[in-house]
């Protein structure tokens, strides 16, 4: 990954979100700026942005989320889809992305029902619009510990059926990545080494749209 920083897949079925997306990642490389969900969204979107405290904060969080998307008109499989990614990544947020100052995970060796209070310096942020076509959401931490790697080694694992066998010395079960690709339409993310970690997921708003769409995400790095 230090050769090649950067992983776009596509849809082959889906050629108009494929342009967008395209055109996003040229904007992204040449702006060099590859954080913000906006990028994936009309202009003008509102963002609604909240910080993740702690462990005991995500079901009010999600409860929020869901409530705005319906009034906004998102309803179904779509809402669910949308949950269950959001509820993996900000238990991702809280439990794996910590890391002290030599870069050694802080809490996930802990089981995933113990509770945590993070530190103000160790909150995530989590922020979700939608522009009527597309439904965004994403999940920040100031840690950038996620990379390429650890992203195709838990994603290989599971699609292998060996899900877990990366997880043996922690408290999750090592299936959090797999499920937040399988149930988006595209993942996104976006690392900067030791400072900061997004993971956007983006979802058509017409579940028609994703009835046949290939798994797919794309992954960005700073240097």
């Amino acid at each position: 990954f230090r050769s090649l920083p950067n992983i776009v897949s596509r849809d082959d079925n889906d050629k108009t979100f494929t342009i967008k997306n395209i055109m996003t990642t040229v904007g992204k490389l040449s702006g060099n700026d590859i954080f913000g969900l906006e990028k994936y969204l009309a202009w003008g979107v509102d963002v609604q942005e909240r910080s993740i405290t702690g462990s005991a904060i995500r079901s009010d969080l999600n409860e929020e989320m869901v409530s705005y998307f319906k009034k906004l008109g998102v309803r179904g499989s779509r809402m669910d889809s949308c949950a269950t990614v959001a509820e993996e990544l900000m238990m991702n947020a809280v439990y794996d992305a910590p890391t002290d100052e030599n870069g050694n995970s802080i809490y996930n060796h802990m089981e995933r029902t113990e509770e945590i209070h993070l530190k103000p310096e160790q909150q995530g942020r989590l922020r979700y619009a939608m522009d009527g076509m597309i439904l965004a959401l994403s999940v920040e931490d100031p840690f950038g510990a996620l990379d390429g790697k650890i992203i195709l080694k838990y994603l290989e694992s599971c699609y292998q059926g060996r899900a877990g066998e990366l997880n043996k010395e922690k408290g999750g079960a090592g299936r959090g990545l797999h499920l937040i690709v399988e149930q988006s339409d595209l993942v996104v993310f976006n690392i900067q080494p030791g400072k900061r970690s997004e993971v956007i997921a983006l979802f058509n708003v017409d579940p028609k749209l994703s009835a046949d769409r290939a798994t797919s995400f794309h992954y960005f790095s700073t240097k």
